[in-house]
């Protein structure tokens, strides 16, 4: 989702870890690219404060020894990567990484009242899924929660089209069905997800999809929870198959 600097690092961290230079991929050893997603995670960092987030099961000492050796080997074997500076361990300031530009992206999002941003967030990757050090997996659950809060956003807004200007009511439809199924991908026991979805569904006119999503939703909550949707999306989707019913729906259905 992000683009590569044409001249200078990139730390790629959306779906794997990935160093390029110049577009290079470039090999990196298991202790150099533990300390390369860290601060490109946390931003800059004391040299204590890393050397217990990456070595924490071990003495101060050693710790603080493994942190010396291994800012010691990049900072020689990838040139420029890391900014000189004998107080804090931060990337150069020209370092490109994916995930600042994923924040960005978010920030654009819900800052402004447009429905940008939609292609990058559908397609974002899991950050580092490989990785299950705490703090890897902290990082992991708030970019995740921000994402799908994004989703959300751009869902309900593409539903309203009455909040953006000239959105066109077929393509706002698709955003919001697109924008809600990504959505519910990445939380599908949300009922207020899956309700979005429906509701995105029959916006685009597809109310068959619409209840098939719903008879999908209430069979995984009795499979997975053991329970049954709400009151609130039980109406709801009572509502449209009442309106089905009515002698006008059915004339328009059949073309009549």
């Amino acid at each position: 989702m992000s683009s590569v600097a044409t001249d200078g690092w990139h730390v790629g961290l959306l779906g794997g870890w990935m160093l390029r230079r110049n577009a290079v991929p470039v090999p990196v050893p298991r202790r150099p690219r533990r300390l390369i997603a860290a601060i490109s995670l946390r931003g800059p960092r004391s040299r204590p404060y890393l050397a217990q987030l990456l070595w924490p099961d071990v003495s101060t000492r050693r710790a603080t020894n493994n942190l010396r050796n291994t800012l010691w080997h990049t900072t020689h074997e990838l040139p420029g990567l890391l900014a000189d500076s004998a107080e804090v361990v931060d990337l150069h300031p020209g370092v490109v990484v994916d995930v600042h530009e994923a924040h960005r992206a978010a920030a654009n999002v819900m800052l402004t009242r447009g429905l940008t941003g939609v292609d990058a967030l559908v397609e974002q990757e899991p950050l580092l899924p490989d990785w299950y050090e705490d703090w890897v997996l902290e990082e992991r659950d708030s970019l995740h929660r921000l994402r799908v809060e994004c989703l959300e956003t751009l869902t309900r807004r593409a539903l309203d089209p009455g909040a953006i200007a000239n959105p066109g009511q077929g393509a706002a439809s698709r955003v919001a069905v697109r924008t809600a199924i990504a959505a519910c991908a990445a939380e599908p026991l949300s009922e207020s997800l899956a309700l979005l979805l429906i509701q995105a569904h029959v916006a685009a006119g597809d109310v068959a999809v619409g209840l098939k999503t719903f008879e999908t939703f209430r069979s995984r909550l009795n499979t997975e929870l053991f329970v049954q949707p709400s009151g609130s999306l039980d109406s709801y989707v009572e509502g449209i198959t009442r309106t089905l019913r009515t002698p006008s729906a059915r004339l328009q259905q059949g073309g009549g």
